[in-house]
């Protein structure tokens, strides 16, 4: 007990910890970390503005796959405030019914302090991030080549949705599908790869 008693109090202070990404600080889940949560039924409304755009709202509350590190992260009453880019691709199973995911990204524009019950930053400060995000996503897609999957593009035969969150086990069971060899030495780092590699261009 005492074991994993210190197991968990290394992962918080791990989570905690001050770390540094492209010369800036910051604390929390380490870059290339990953979280799961499972989203209970919720709801889901929308009204069509033009004939391509619709206004959104969604509701529901997710739960955590697993269990975070004791005395690690944000405290109860904390918000967030974040934007999502994403692409969703739906197909129709039957008059009342569709198969939906969702690819993207989401950037934190803001979050509120629960010990003091205000946003981190102004107003006029988020609105600044939410345009220099978006302008990030922008400059992306220009960069990006015809042979770069992007997750607002859907051209294409053989793409997986949300390859880049499965575990090695998922990656590998893949792989295996798709007959790509050495696949049993690879890590999950190069089966994603091999994988990437054989949907874009047909060979791994």
């Amino acid at each position: 007990m005492a074991k994993e008693d210190g197991v968990a109090k290394e992962k918080a202070k791990q989570y905690n910890r001050f770390k540094t990404y492209r010369g800036k600080r910051y604390t929390g889940m380490k870059v290339g970390g990953t979280h799961k949560w499972y989203y209970d039924e919720g709801v889901w409304k929308e009204r069509k503005t033009t004939p391509e755009a619709w206004d959104i709202y969604y509701k529901t509350r997710k739960r955590r796959a697993g269990k975070a590190p004791e005395k690690s992260g944000a405290p109860v009453g904390t918000g967030y405030n974040w934007l999502i880019v994403a692409h969703q691709r739906v197909d129709k199973l039957d008059a009342n019914s569709y198969m939906t995911r969702l690819d993207g990204k989401k950037f934190k524009v803001a979050h509120l302090r629960a010990e003091k019950g205000k946003w981190n930053i102004a107003e006029k400060k988020q609105r600044q991030k939410v345009i220099e995000f978006l302008e990030q996503v922008i400059e992306e897609i220009k960069e990006a080549g015809e042979d770069v999957e992007v997750p607002w593009s859907v051209n294409e035969e053989k793409r997986v949705y949300g390859l880049k969150h499965k575990t090695r086990d998922e990656l590998y069971e893949l792989a295996a599908e798709l007959e790509i060899s050495g696949r049993s030495k690879m890590k999950r780092a190069e089966l994603l790869s091999a994988i990437q590699n054989f949907t874009q261009n047909g060979h791994p």
